[in-house]
């Protein structure tokens, strides 16, 4: 029987009542008590084989049903000191359930902070994690640039370099229509970087050279 977590408060309760406190209440909470047995057991069925054997490659003891008061997938976690199953992750947002994929999987090794050994070994690999993530968004800007740059004429890559020199030297760069738009998203990201104390802001602007940027940046 798929015992969870109520199923056991249920029980527990049952088992400290006396003979005569127990007899008129005891039909309905063994009723209630099948029913939510039931309900999980009915919700194993729609788990897919295929997930829960990765839900197994990182922890034997965890399994996947579907709820049918949350309406979501849910991983339960067995715990042989209480002998029931403890829910670990409902997995839905305010928008509803989620899908099961590789998202799930993350969440889980995220919360797992019981496979390292102490709070210095999770701060490791939670640096390492993020550091990854700062590399391969690094990675996708430097891939994105770098086909923009295979498109461009000879022209517009000297007035590219010309602009990034620039900007890096803190001058005042004359922008129009798109770019001028895209320019502008750009400062506000770095404004709000740099009040999150996650970047340094943007230079003072110094006065645009007319021999470089007379006729503006389109």
């Amino acid at each position: 029987m798929y015992v969870d977590s109520e199923c056991r408060s249920m029980m527990i309760f049952a088992e400290n009542l006396d003979a005569e406190q127990i007899a008129p209440v005891w039909p309905r909470i063994r009723r209630g008590i099948m029913e939510r047995i039931q309900m999980c057991e009915y919700g194993r069925l729609h788990a897919p084989q295929w997930f829960e054997k990765r839900l197994h490659e990182i922890d034997p003891l965890l399994s996947l049903r579907w709820d049918f008061m949350e309406q979501c997938f849910v991983v339960d976690r067995w715990t042989r000191s209480e002998r029931c199953w403890h829910t670990v992750l409902v997995w839905k947002d305010e928008n509803g359930p989620k899908h099961l994929d590789n998202s799930l999987i993350q969440t889980l090794h995220d919360g797992d902070t019981w496979r390292f050994k102490d709070w210095k070994e999770y701060l490791r690999y939670k640096h390492a994690q993020s550091a990854k993530k700062r590399a391969a968004n690094r990675q996708a800007s430097e891939d994105k640039m770098g086909a923009v740059i295979d498109n461009m004429s000879n022209s517009q890559i000297h007035n590219f370099m010309e602009v990034e020199r620039a900007l890096m030297t803190g001058e005042t760069v004359v922008c129009h229509g798109a770019t001028e738009k895209g320019f502008e998203h750009m400062h506000q990201g770095a404004m709000k970087a740099a009040e999150k104390g996650e970047m340094v802001g943007p230079p003072n602007a110094k006065v645009v050279r007319p021999r470089i940027f007379n006729k503006g940046v389109k």
